[in-house]
Formats: structure tokens, C-alpha cells, sequence
């Protein structure tokens, strides 16, 4: 993940629309950004949209303790090759919740991308809480290598998720890559799912290798209720699973809805000593072998 400090300027709380003198600031840059709390808090009602042909551009971004927060209507819309809507580094917390909030588009025509990121530290852990949200990525065609992902949480990172919907598409692509809709790499990672909807949709295309993860779990504890996640994929290369159990993984889910579809798909898999799922009521349906 790139730190962005040095290189961005702290913008105004609300931001509706992008001005020419923003577009300026930006044009010269890898990246571009609308809201940024760096050690500070901000109130983010509003909404916020990111495009451009550059890279690595995100719509909020909070870091060293910074707070977003909001309780009213936002949405964010994100156009670049690596972008993200959302990203909490270093401590950074963003809260979005409350009536009316908005739908979350990313889309891109390179690799890389990530809706939302985050990413702590073992003295300063970040967050990413939203509720109400629904989250569309759409990664159109990929021409390169490289992993997608809906949420990737890095280490000493916490998402939880609350009356929200998920979709993640691959589109087609020309080499191989990897789509997830949740992932977890580092450690000290946790994941709070309640009402949540995730699609997790894999390339289009048949010639390449692929691996499609609903929610892929290392070092990592999942807890939810009423958690539905659907996957599917064209791709005849590679495994895909619902939720797959890596390393030091927990997952204790209740009310669950698992639908698997395309070759090699698997339902749920535990793939490490020591590592638990524990579901409680719901259903597990997968047309292919693990």
C-alpha cells in the first residue's frame, strides 16, 4: 500500500462534485484522492467521485489515527487502474453509516484494484465499519496479472459490515489472476458480517488460471449471522471456495446461505491444523467437486 502523506493535501469536509483546480493538482500525480484525515478527524457527509487514468486513486483515506465518520447520505465512485473507495492505514478508522447511504463504484480497466483497504499496526489498528452500504466493483477487462479484491485486510485490521451488499465482478481478462471478494493476509485480523450479501463473480474467460474466493481467512477470526455468499466462475483452472480456512483461522457463522457454481468449486474448506469454522443453521449448495 502506497503512503500517500507527503504527496496529498488535506481536502474540505464536503465534497460534492471535483473541482477543475483539484483535477490540476492531481493530473501530474500517481494517484488521486478526495478526502484525507491524516492524524485528524473529518465529518464525510456527502458525496465523493474519483476518476481519472491514473493509478492507486481513492475516494477516502485515513491514516496515523485519522478519523472519517459520517451518519448521513454518502456514496464514492471510483474510475482508475488500483484504486480504492476506501482506505484505513496506520490506525486510520472510518465509520459510515445511517439513513441513505450510497452505493460504493469502483471500476477500472487495470489490476490491482481493491474497493477497500486496510491495513494497521500492532500499537495503532485500523478500522472500517459501514452500514446500510452497497458496494459494486467492476473490474472490466484486465489485460496484466494481478489479484482483485472487494476488502483486503493487511494486518491489525478490523471490518465490520452491517446491512450491506457486496458484489465483485471479474469481467473477462487475458493472463492469470485471483479474485477475492474478502481477504486477510498479516495477522491480528477480524471480520464482523450481519445481514451482508456477497457475490463474489470470477473471469469470464475460460483459457487462464484463476482462483475465486468468496472470503479467504488466514490468521484471521470471522464472526456473522445471516451472511449469504454466492460464487461463480468460468474459469476451468484452480479452486474456487465460498470460504476457505487458512492458517490461524476462526469462522463461527449462523443463518448462512452458500451457493457454488462452475468448475472446481468447492463450499467450505479448512486447509490448516488448528484452524475452526463453526455454522450454525443455513444451507451450502455447489454444482462441481472441491
Amino acid at each position: 500500500m502506497h503512503d500517500k502523506r507527503s504527496r496529498a493535501p488535506a481536502l474540505p469536509f464536503r465534497i460534492t462534485a471535483i473541482a477543475a483546480a483539484l483535477l490540476a493538482l492531481f493530473s501530474s500525480m500517481a494517484e488521486a484522492g478526495q478526502l484525507i484525515a491524516n492524524g485528524s478527524t473529518l465529518s464525510a457527509d456527502g458525496d465523493y467521485s474519483t476518476t481519472g487514468t491514473g493509478s492507486a486513486g481513492y475516494a477516502l483515506w485515513a491514516s496515523n489515527n485519522g478519523r472519517i465518520n459520517s451518519t448521513g447520505a454518502s456514496s464514492l465512485s471510483i474510475s482508475a487502474a488500483q484504486s480504492s473507495a476506501i482506505v484505513a492505514q496506520s490506525g486510520g478508522q472510518i465509520t459510515l453509516g445511517g439513513d441513505g447511504l450510497g452505493r460504493f463504484n469502483v471500476t477500472s480497466g487495470g489490476n490491482g484494484v481493491t474497493a477497500i483497504q486496510i491495513a494497521g499496526t500492532a500499537n495503532s489498528p485500523s478500522l472500517v465499519s459501514l452500514s446500510g452500504a452497497d458496494i459494486d466493483i467492476n473490474l472490466g477487462t484486465l489485460a496484466g496479472t494481478g489479484n482483485a479484491y472487494g476488502v483486503s485486510l493487511a494486518g491489525n485490521a478490523t471490518l465490520n459490515l452491517d446491512n450491506s451488499t457486496l458484489r465483485v465482478s471479474a469481467g473477462t481478462r487475458g493472463s492469470n489472476s485471483n479474485v477475492f471478494g474478502i481477504n486477510t493476509s498479516g495477522s491480528n485480523n477480524r471480520i464482523s458480517l450481519n445481514n451482508v450479501n456477497l457475490t463474489v463473480a470470477g473471469s469470464t474467460s475460460t483459457g487462464f488460471s484463476e482462483s475465486t474466493f468468496g472470503i479467504s481467512l488466514s490468521n484471521a477470526t470471522l464472526t456473522g449471522d445471516n451472511v449469504a455468499i454466492s460464487l461463480t466462475s468460468a474459469s476451468n483452472n484452480n479452486g474456487k471456495t465460498v470460504l476457505s480456512l487458512g492458517s490461524g483461522a476462526q469462522a463461527t457463522l449462523s443463518n448462512i446461505r452458500f451457493t457454488g457454481s462452475g468448475p472446481l468449486v468447492g463450499g467450505v474448506s479448512v486447509l490448516a491444523a488448528g484452524s475452526v469454522a463453526t455454522l450454525d443453521t443455513g444451507s451450502i449448495s455447489v454444482n462441481g467437486p472441491a
